[in-house]
């Protein structure tokens, strides 16, 4: 089976493969430009913070390597989905399609285990190929998500478990597609699709809530009780008895303390109020990796279990 697997789909692997090995040069080539300047500024003003402050300094850096890579890296979150549509759509789709299911699901090999074989095969090296990517990818990033933390979508959704994790999804998905609608093109558009329905939700709505967030509040004009790195899901304004303001009274605040001129901070201290922020602390980022990978798992093997069973079921 690992012979007729390679032999089916080196085709696939191989362009897999390239596109996995370009995408990683590219970040080793501007990874070794943006660590050369970490070094150089915000890494040694952090570890020895100049008398004005490292804000300038972190400013310019951040303005520098934010450009048209990172603001291109959203797109990305498609790859996983055209994995599945390309790899795992094909798997059962293309065979009953051109009709070679006849001789693929009467050899001595029962059709189950001639799925799930190859399933299996395609499965982990589709995720052996994320998985270093993601690698790359971390590496890459690394003095960016020092500063920004590993949070946001470009971090989160490209490093540790969760690109290997939701490409598994992916391919698992598309397995299922194929053998259910039997045709290539029809199984790798509901690949696409179910992908989209799935991972949407989840990064909308879904991520912020895995663990219950933490809220920390601040008297105005103290230090910020967000760490660097914290993930903000939502802010805003305490008055004195530490009660949070709703959003009509806020901007009433906000605008008086505009009219009033001079420093915002020191009109919301001098009135009593203070801040107020729901964040998900940086320190769990991978216990939300873990989680996020494990429900795209579950998912995965639901779909590949199911499409054996469409197959061993429905053999014509």
């Amino acid at each position: 089976m690992l012979w007729v697997t390679w032999r089916h789909h080196r085709g696939q692997m191989a362009a897999c493969l390239g596109l996995v090995a370009a995408a990683s040069m590219i970040l080793v080539l501007l990874g070794l430009t943006m660590h050369s300047a970490w070094s150089a500024g915000p890494a040694g003003c952090l570890a020895a913070p100049a008398r004005g402050g490292c804000s300038g300094v972190l400013d310019g850096f951040q303005a520098r390597f934010t450009g048209s890579l990172e603001q291109l890296l959203g797109w990305m979150n498609l790859v996983p989905a055209l994995i599945g549509a390309f790899v795992g759509a094909p798997l059962a789709g293309r065979e009953f399609e051109t009709g070679t299911w006849r001789l693929a699901f009467t050899q001595a090999v029962p059709r189950g285990r001639w799925l799930t074989v190859k399933a299996l095969l395609l499965a982990a090296a589709v995720v052996a190929l994320t998985a270093l990517f993601s690698l790359v990818f971390a590496w890459y990033r690394a003095p960016l998500d020092a500063l920004e933390g590993r949070f946001g979508p470009n971090s989160f959704d490209f490093e540790g478990l969760s690109l290997p994790a939701c490409t598994l999804f992916a391919f698992g998905a598309g397995v299922l597609a194929g053998a259910l609608l039997r045709r290539t093109l029809a199984a790798m558009a509901a690949t696409i699709a179910g992908y989209l329905l799935v991972r949407v939700p989840m990064e909308m709505w879904l991520r912020p809530h895995l663990q219950a967030p933490a809220e920390v509040t601040t008297p105005a004009g103290a230090a910020a009780g967000v760490g660097r790195g914290d993930w903000v899901l939502s802010s805003g304004l305490t008055n004195a008895g530490g009660g949070r303001l709703s959003a009509q009274a806020e901007s009433a605040v906000l605008h008086a303390a505009q009219t009033a001129g001079g420093p915002q901070e020191n009109y919301l201290r001098s009135h009593g109020y203070g801040h107020w922020a729901l964040i998900q602390p940086a320190g769990r980022f991978w216990h939300f990796q873990i989680l996020e990978a494990a429900i795209y798992t579950l998912l995965a093997l639901a779909c590949l279990v199911a499409a054996v069973l469409v197959l061993r079921r429905h053999p014509r």
